[in-house]
């Protein structure tokens, strides 16, 4: 190597990276053979300090957390179509995970998938010892036994998804 750079670039690379980083960008940027397994983290929260200006369109209205009511879809051997409320009826985890995969699944049940945190309002469990059905209002109705109840109720799969909010 010497001291005063080539007028032409050498066809075969060096042995060892350069001392000193050029002042220019390369024309050809080296493509990764073996890119990194995860991507690298990006700066998560608000700037430091305001911009100077207001951005230009409105930012996205927050979505909804509840499940379309009138969405069905079909069950994987096809025996019949059922709607969100299935999902959190029996075996929660692990219909959330064979179901809740499909974008239009995960899109239009997305309280009963988990990807948000709220009580399913048209959500009905059955009361310990009593044939009768209760709303996750019912958990916090009474504040002296709010606590016990949460207790009790919320560490059932279908209750704590059911009653997401409540039980969180």
């Amino acid at each position: 190597p010497s001291d005063i750079p080539s007028v032409v670039p050498s066809v075969a690379p060096t042995g060892k990276p350069s001392e000193h980083p050029s002042n220019q960008p390369s024309n050809k940027p080296t493509v990764s053979i073996k890119p990194s397994a995860s991507p690298s983290t990006a700066p998560v929260g608000p700037t430091p300090k305001p911009t100077s200006a207001p951005s230009t369109s409105p930012s996205a209205s927050p979505v909804a957390c509840i499940n379309n009511g009138s969405f069905q879809f079909a069950l994987v051997n096809g025996d019949k179509d059922v709607t969100c409320a299935w999902i959190t009826k029996n075996n929660v985890e692990a219909r959330r995970t064979r179901y809740c995969g499909s974008a239009d699944v995960a899109a239009a049940c997305r309280q009963a998938c988990g990807s948000c945190v709220a009580d399913d309002d048209a959500y009905m469990f059955k009361m310990k010892n009593y044939d009768e059905k209760q709303t996750c209002s019912w958990l916090t109705k009474n504040p002296t036994r709010a606590a016990t109840r949460i207790a009790e109720y919320c560490s059932r799969g279908t209750v704590s998804a059911g009653c997401a909010d409540t039980c969180a």
